[in-house]
């Protein structure tokens, strides 16, 4: 299985311009490819050795390639980060467009833009009509909005899908959760929102600015409640792909439960060697709270699983509020429910048949995703035959199920070093 390489330029919106053969990398390079999430935002990296130094041009991609498919891609930002006078050698590290991804969405403000191929172009596809809103008024009153602007998690992430941007075009996102028309559907909204049906409401796209651009919430912000309410790691998986007449550089976004809820495909590679050690992963505990206070200065929620006060707990505040912690007139508090679709209305239910509100975290809708971890949590390393393009994913051992977290491979030969848990 030879390795080639080849260097991309493309467009702002991730059209290839140029394609050019890289010839003269040498054989001593490694490169990695990891997934990543919100506190270790990892991304596969390459480090090779050239006598020549690469293009340094805006949106320049080099693609490594195995066996006629793409293995990865990796921005080209600098010349290079060491030269040798004496060999005359080149020595670059690149980072994947993964991380180049995730430095985006990190620093990307949710605001709808009507330009086809941006970000926030679909916005409206991500509005739902929430049925009511329990709050407490300026009088202290308990009572209830009706009618409210809402948005869907899953579509607001999906809602990506198609749009490109720095050089790349965004071809997939892929959500583990419900989305529109379903039950358990995680609902998003600002205080008690916006009014839908009065006259002079804001627009589903008016609403989305409102919930988001005006309070500065970044796509990253989003990726974040995915990976808390469904313990997921964030994949990104780069690609060149053709689109009408026009080829792309390109990646597929999957949000990956840490447990075995819908493995999809599975993959059954030979292994040649393999170390299984036992607990390596497992969590004592599941402490996860809101880094908004409510009225009293307390955290507005907490979410507790297993031994919180064990040795390994998983702790991360969450830029979220609970939504029966008194929601106010004026609240400018982002929330998050379970939503109840309701087919007749075409509205959302956040409430309980006794007008209590769903909090998703009190839901028992997030036990499950961890629920694994507290109970085993073993992992796997070793040394397997390539198969496939992209095995950073589902993989069996027997009966096992083991979800990969990192892939290392070299030039020679077939072999690749793999890490995971198992998840099942």
């Amino acid at each position: 299985m030879p390795w080639t390489f080849k260097l991309y330029q493309t467009s702002t919106f991730g059209r290839i311009i140029s394609e050019t053969d890289v010839l003269d990398i040498e054989n001593d390079f490694k490169i990695e490819k990891t997934v990543g999430d919100q506190m270790w935002i990892k991304s596969g990296d390459i480090t090779i050795n050239t006598r020549k130094a690469l293009a340094n041009t805006p949106f320049t991609w080099l693609a490594a390639i195995l066996d006629g498919k793409v293995f990865d891609i990796y921005t080209v930002e600098n010349i290079y980060d060491e030269f040798d006078e004496k060999f005359g050698k080149y020595k670059i590290r690149l980072l994947s467009i993964q991380k180049q991804f995730f430095d985006d969405i990190n620093a990307t403000v949710m605001a709808y833009s009507a330009t086809a191929d941006d970000w926030g172009n679909s916005a409206a596809s991500t509005n739902l009509i929430i049925d009511e809103i329990r709050y407490v008024d300026e009088f202290g009153v308990p009572t209830v909005a009706q009618g409210r602007h809402g948005f869907s998690l899953g579509d607001i992430l999906q809602s990506i899908s198609g749009s490109n941007s720095n050089g790349y075009s965004v071809q997939s996102v892929s959500f583990p959760g419900p989305t529109m028309n379903q039950n358990n559907v995680p609902v998003i909204y600002r205080g008690i929102s916006q009014s839908v049906f009065l006259q002079g409401s804001p627009t589903a796209i008016e609403a989305f600015d409102l919930t988001f651009k005006d309070h500065n919430s970044t796509w990253m912000d989003m990726f974040k409640l995915a990976i808390f309410g469904f313990n997921s790691f964030v994949r990104a998986n780069p690609s060149i792909f053709k689109s009408g007449v026009d080829d792309f550089v390109g990646l597929s976004v999957s949000i990956v439960p840490r447990v075995n809820v819908s493995p999809g495909t599975t993959k059954s590679p030979r292994w040649l060697k393999r170390k299984v050690s036992r607990g390596k992963f497992q969590l004592d505990g599941v402490h996860i709270k809101s880094s908004i206070n409510d009225i009293n200065g307390n955290p507005s929620f907490e979410f507790k699983q297993g031994d919180i006060d064990g040795n390994e707990v998983f702790k991360r505040d969450a830029d979220i509020g609970d939504p029966s912690s008194s929601i106010k007139s004026g609240d400018t508090t982002l929330y998050w429910s379970d939503g109840t679709y309701n087919a007749t209305s075409g509205k959302y239910e956040i409430l309980d048949v006794s007008s209590n509100p769903l909090p998703y975290f009190a839901s028992g809708l997030v036990e499950p995703f961890y629920a694994g971890l507290l109970t085993s949590g073993d992992a796997i390393e070793g040394t397997v035959i390539y198969e496939d393009e992209d095995i950073l994913d589902h993989i069996a051992i027997g009966a096992d199920i083991i979800q990969l977290n990192k892939i290392t491979k070299g030039r020679q030969g077939l072999k690749m070093k793999v890490q995971g848990f198992k998840i099942a």
